[in-house]
């Protein structure tokens, strides 16, 4: 399956991100339980989507403030491509047009669509907070629908074999 090594090139780069940007495992965490100290704005680590955009919310923990920012930007970045990416994969499969929608050729072209969406998000909020000798960064990453479908339109497997119906259909997925 062509899914595999996909999903292996984007395990790969978010560890190697993961090492490179990251205290020792004793002095960082990641994905912590949200406690009082969390922004109000905080929804808990994960994906979400509305009409609009799709957004990933992360924490990281460190002894250095600047690690544990970059360490939540860089995880959240490669999360939210991660969740774009099984949701264009199970839209890609509910196609019915298996000579377009199934060819190796197509589905190496949508991959690497997608991981070009790898540095696009914005941050929406973001915090730092000293919590007990230690810095938390809370994160909201988000990247607008309509920039994804765009993005993905401009590639063959979208742009020729999708009418208006599908445009929305892909907008929906997301």
């Amino acid at each position: 399956k062509i899914m595999t090594p996909i999903k292996s090139l984007f395990g790969l780069l978010m560890l190697s991100t993961i090492l490179m940007f990251c205290a020792p495992s004793s002095e960082l965490s990641s994905n912590l339980k949200i406690n009082s100290f969390a922004p109000s704005w905080y929804m808990g680590a994960g994906y979400s989507s509305d009409s609009t955009k799709v957004s990933y919310y992360h924490i990281s923990q460190s002894l250095d403030s600047l690690v544990s920012r970059n360490l939540a930007k860089k995880v959240a970045d490669v999360e939210l491509i991660n969740h774009i990416d099984d949701r264009l994969e199970n839209f890609r499969t509910q196609q019915h047009d298996s000579e377009v929608w199934q060819s190796s050729e197509d589905i190496r072209e949508l991959r690497s669509a997608v991981v070009q969406l790898i540095g696009r998000s914005e941050v929406v909020q973001s915090t730092t907070q000293n919590e007990g000798g230690s810095y938390k960064s809370y994160i909201h990453l988000s990247l607008s629908k309509r920039d994804i479908v765009d993005h993905l339109l401009a590639i063959k497997i979208f742009g020729s074999s999708l009418d208006a119906e599908g445009v929305e259909r892909l907008y929906n997925t997301l």
